[in-house]
């Protein structure tokens, strides 16, 4: 799956994710991915800690699906072709 960050310029690999967190600079809160290098990637921002939470779990229901789609390779083939949406997460504005 792939996540396509807020600024729709930046594009994640998941299989490369280490980690993803919520981090707080008083003014926001950030969703960002610890990729395989040790960079952090900020996926999305948002004004309150409930929107990102409610974010940061549509993350997680997303990988559930694609980790449920991906059992066999017929079965992936199928995924693809069916719902295509469903290897990619795009992070919702706010």
């Amino acid at each position: 799956m792939v996540i396509i960050c807020q600024d729709k310029v930046t594009i994640v690999n998941y299989d490369n994710v280490k980690a993803i967190t919520i981090t707080d600079n008083e003014i926001n809160y950030r969703i960002m991915a610890w990729v395989d290098n040790n960079t952090k990637v900020i996926l999305g921002t948002y004004l309150t800690l409930k929107r990102a939470q409610e974010v940061l779990q549509e993350i997680i229901d997303n990988i559930s699906i694609k980790n449920e789609n991906s059992r066999g390779t017929f079965e992936a083939c199928l995924i693809k072709i069916l719902a295509p949406n469903v290897l990619r997460f795009e992070m919702p504005q706010e």
